[in-house]
């Protein structure tokens, strides 16, 4: 009885604690938002990956960065 206790308690705080904050808004997962981010990547469009981003965002490259604005996003684009 002990582990479907904590299998109940486990999966009502994954259920209760969001993934991401409830300030940021969802990402539209359609097909249309897929092609338009595999376009942007494609034709290196940084201004629409930037427009698209949720700040913060946490970059994991050769070093960890922190995108706090689009400003600084799109300063070091090309570094990345």
């Amino acid at each position: 009885m002990p582990g479907r206790f904590g299998a109940a308690i486990v999966l009502a705080l994954l259920l209760a604690s969001p993934l991401r904050p409830a300030s940021a808004e969802p990402v539209d997962p359609t097909p249309a938002f897929i092609a338009e981010l595999q376009a942007a990547i494609r034709n290196d469009d940084k201004a629409w990956l930037a427009d698209h981003l949720h700040l913060p965002v946490n970059y994991f490259g050769k070093t960890k960065q922190v995108i706090d604005s689009k400003e600084w996003f799109l300063k070091h684009y090309a570094q990345s």
